[in-house]
């Protein structure tokens, strides 16, 4: 008698999330697109006293280089390729281990259109990384001379002493969980999304897969990288990309919270989900928030104290456009490719 109004009760619940979660979307998406418009002009009006939507005169910074050479400077993505990779596997195991349940991804229009986009941000990731190492090997726009073909070489030999020191808070912020706590507390876990949370199934969830690969990647630029305690306390490089990254984490987060709205519900053809899984989510989320609001404390009273400068240029912004790029593209592509191992998981479980 009282299974009808459980399952009728849950329904009216997924739906109202369903308004919450594309709310926070909208939000962040929003918030996103319009601060990567905004701040550019802006700062550009602050240091040259007029607005100029074509930055055609130069662009704040040390070197006054040209929007052109800003926006192709290719080097700022293969420099701190190790970092965005990172932010990416991150991000991405936030999105697949609170993301969509096995019940959810399992309908067939979803399995197929998920492999087909597994594809597309596949290869966007590649061109992007490509594309880089090209322009920079031909020294298309000479932002870097220094590091005229060396374009791989920033890649995979970027283990200077100072690497891991600069750029330690932003590591701190990444691993607290900076960039999931705003797709936790947009997404939640009604409905169906619930049923992945049961058992001991979790645990092959291939998100925590995702967050081993940037560990193990973490404890190798560690040990690479020796420990230089001055650059680590006083690095405002940390807090100007945590700054930056995040109108890349609400973007990104925005995109995903868009891509799910997509997924069918399928709430009315699931069981009786047991109680006892909805305070667990909360749990989590409390969890991930204590160590996001800690290392903003520290940050805030080093920022307080004037321990940090922080010197967010109009040219190093721009300079951004490339990591910014890749970091869609591949946070995306493990995204679709975490929900397509899930659903591969399931299928196993049930044969």
């Amino acid at each position: 008698m009282n299974q009808p109004q459980i399952l009728e009760s849950s329904s009216v619940a997924s739906s109202r999330h369903g308004i919450a979660r594309d709310v926070f979307a909208v939000i962040y998406f929003g918030f996103a697109l319009i601060t990567m418009l905004v701040y550019p002009v802006a700062g550009f009006a602050m240091d040259h006293g007029r607005f100029d939507w074509f930055f055609t005169g130069a662009v704040f910074g040390p070197a006054r280089i040209t929007f052109l050479q800003a926006i192709m400077d290719v080097d700022q993505l293969l420099a701190n390729f190790v970092t965005i990779v990172l932010f990416c596997l991150v991000s991405a195991f936030f999105f697949v281990n609170y993301g969509p349940s096995r019940v959810e991804i399992k309908d067939p229009e979803n399995i197929a259109s998920g492999k087909k986009t597994v594809w597309i941000f596949g290869l966007g990731s590649i061109a992007i990384f490509g594309t880089a190492v090209i322009i920079s090997y031909a020294n298309v726009v000479n932002v870097h001379p220094e590091f005229a073909g060396q374009g791989l070489l920033l890649v995979f030999s970027n283990f200077y002493p100072e690497n891991f020191s600069v750029h330690a808070l932003y590591y701190a912020f990444l691993f607290s969980g900076f960039p999931g706590i705003f797709y936790m507390i947009a997404s939640g876990n009604l409905g169906a999304r619930q049923l992945h949370w049961t058992s001991d199934r979790s645990r092959k969830n291939p998100g925590i897969f995702f967050m081993v690969i940037a560990v193990v990647i973490m404890e190798i630029v560690v040990l690479a990288s020796p420990f230089v305690w001055w650059d680590m306390i006083n690095a405002g490089t940390a807090i100007r990309e945590t700054i930056f990254s995040l109108f890349d984490v609400l973007f990104v987060t925005g995109l995903v919270l868009l891509v799910e709205r997509k997924l069918e519900d399928p709430i009315k053809n699931q069981e009786k989900i047991p109680r006892e899984t909805i305070p667990r989510y909360w749990i989590h989320e409390l969890a991930w928030a204590i160590p996001v609001i800690a290392v903003l404390g520290i940050v805030g009273y080093l920022l307080a104290s004037q321990s940090l400068t922080v010197q967010l240029s109009v040219a190093y912004y721009l300079s951004r456009a490339w990591n910014f790029g890749f970091s869609v593209f591949f946070t995306m592509f493990l995204y679709y490719l975490g929900n397509a191992i899930k659903n591969s998981i399931h299928v196993k479980e049930t044969t």
